[in-house]
């Protein structure tokens, strides 16, 4: 057995490297040369719109775009976050004392926390804890968060595979089309969330890498 690092998602930034990269990896198999020989030969168009209009997408979940996102409305991270495959990291809200909020919900926020915590001590069990005291507030943060609106922006680290981003990219874009002038204002505001997201990953869009 032999095991190689071929790549690396550090440099996969641009869409041309990225397409390069995927398709070196289809062409293990077309080819029955070593994967150091793809690499240096030169792109065969044809083959590649081939893999791309024959379904053959797989290719493009070996490029995974590491993305840091700040001032994302929580709603649409919790949409990003439903939709498989990624890897997230986002800010804690229960670990973290929820800061640069609009003051409207910073009013809500301080209200139920100062609400929060003398209720729960109150039910709290009543043990020795070196740690009691900072439970409680965690609990009343975990708790005061959920007053505060889903479109309070957050922020998180997302990875997401390039198959997987075009596949957002065509469902989000349809939820703006149709949603963008709707009587329902929770909609309307999604929509106007995702309209300021897509441009940052269109870049990485790729005709015909749609979801089968």
């Amino acid at each position: 057995m032999n095991i190689q690092i071929i790549g690396s998602t550090n440099f996969l930034k641009e869409i041309d490297t990225i397409k390069r990269f995927s398709y070196n990896c289809g062409r293990i198999c077309y080819s029955e040369k070593d994967f150091r020989e793809v690499q240096i030969e030169k792109i065969d168009e044809k083959l590649m719109n081939h893999m791309i209009n024959a379904g053959h997408h797989s290719i493009f979940e070996h490029a995974n775009l590491n993305l840091y996102m700040t001032g994302i409305p929580k709603i649409l991270v919790m949409v990003l976050n439903n939709e498989k495959q990624y890897s997230t990291s986002e800010k804690s809200a229960r670990y973290t004392k929820m800061s640069d909020i609009e003051p409207s919900q910073n009013e809500k926020y301080e209200k139920w926390m100062n609400i929060f915590v003398p209720e729960i001590d109150k039910i709290y069990p009543k043990i020795v804890d070196k740690k009691r005291k900072e439970n409680i507030t965690k609990l009343a943060k975990e708790n005061a968060r959920y007053m505060t609106s889903v479109f309070t922006p957050t922020k998180m680290a997302h990875t997401v595979n390039l198959r997987q981003l075009n596949f957002l990219y065509i469902q989000l874009e349809k939820f703006h089309e149709e949603h963008s002038n709707s009587e329902n204002l929770f909609n309307r505001r999604l929509s106007q969330s995702i309209k300021e997201f897509l441009p940052y990953i269109e870049q990485f869009r790729i005709d015909g890498l749609d979801n089968q």
